[in-house]
């Protein structure tokens, strides 16, 4: 199971055929991922300082 944010990967595992435990790996991912998007969103957002060049004169 590959789950892609943006052109990259962001969650990533192996899911066999007899594993049976389909909802924990489900949770998981969901979990990784939301956390993950989170955190590109406050990184982005932190890191749009605009234009300041009209300030330096």
């Amino acid at each position: 199971m590959t789950i892609r944010y943006n052109q990259d990967i962001v969650f990533q595992t192996i899911v066999s055929p007899v594993m049976r435990n389909y909802d924990a790996v489900i949770t998981q991912a969901v979990t990784s991922v939301q956390e993950e998007i989170q955190k590109r969103i406050i990184n982005q957002a932190l890191l749009q300082t605009g234009d300041l060049s009209s300030d330096e004169y």
